[in-house]
């Protein structure tokens, strides 16, 4: 199946609030691109979409000149039957970004929350690069959401903590673990969170069902390896490095937040520190 297929069928065959990446708000996204391009006529494209919500954040702010690419047809007419008489006002494109035809230097503000994420040969970067270099006009402002380390750029990472205090914490981190390998780490964590008062009558099979774990035989053979993996053990060591002593715990550049009681409160704080690099 190729990439183009596979998205295709995910937007046929789910609802746009039923895959993991879902927000019913792209506020975050949003309030950057209003902070670093206050200028509503300025022309900007949203890389590998979806049916993603931004374009009716935009679009409540002002914006003028959007454009809305991906791969998906299903995930365009999606996010067009949602704006209505609104999706007139935006530039609609089903396209792969490694060779989509894009205007020469037509952008100020190149937003990607995840494609770039996701192309991992060298080959396909060298072209996505090629693509921003040729789309954006000098000067202009490219947002990629990604793992990253490069200065300027946030790299979310979610480390694997079991406390010791809870007797089946290093199992469940394990079967969490083991649903990653198939995309279903949120969805794992959720369920496993939801039947933590009754472990001992549900097994994980059970769980991971729940979770949406397709493949169970290999969840299983994952499982049946599993004496601590080393990437719990890794997180494990780093929690310990960083003075962590429970669960959940946010840490940027090193720093554990601790007053930070709502995802509102962490954009609010994100914000600022994008708004702080700007000044530099």
């Amino acid at each position: 199946m190729s990439r183009a297929e596979h998205w295709e069928n995910v937007y046929r065959t789910k609802g746009p609030d039923q895959v993991s990446w879902f927000q019913a708000e792209a506020r975050l996204s949003r309030q950057l691109i209003e902070t670093l391009c206050p200028e509503r006529t300025r022309a900007i494209i949203d890389i590998g979409a979806g049916a993603s919500t931004l374009v009716d954040g935009l679009l409540d702010s002002g914006y003028l000149a959007l454009t809305v690419l991906d791969l998906s047809p299903a995930a365009l007419q999606v996010a067009q039957a949602r704006l209505g008489g609104r999706a007139d006002a935006v530039s609609w494109q089903a396209a792969d970004i490694l060779d989509a035809e894009l205007p020469e230097q037509a952008f100020d503000v190149w937003h990607d929350r995840a494609v770039f994420h996701f192309l991992t040969a060298f080959e396909d970067r060298r072209r996505y690069v090629e693509q921003v270099s040729r789309a954006v006009r000098p000067g202009g402002i490219v947002v990629v959401a990604t793992e990253t380390s490069q200065p300027g750029s946030f790299r979310v990472s979610t480390i694997f903590f079991p406390l010791p205090q809870h007797r089946n914490a290093v199992r469940a981190a394990n079967a969490a673990f083991c649903a990653h390998e198939q995309g279903r780490l949120n969805a794992m964590t959720e369920a496993l969170y939801a039947n933590r008062g009754r472990w001992s009558s549900r097994s994980e099979l059970v769980i991971a069902r729940e979770a949406g774990v397709a493949d169970e035989a290999t969840f299983l053979r994952c499982m049946s390896q599993a004496d601590t993996f080393p990437s719990v053990r890794a997180g494990i060591q780093a929690a310990n490095r960083l003075g962590l002593t429970g669960t959940p715990s946010l840490v940027l550049n090193g720093k554990l937040l601790t007053n930070i009681s709502s995802a509102r409160a962490l954009e609010d704080y994100l914000l600022d520190e994008a708004r702080a690099f700007t000044r530099r």
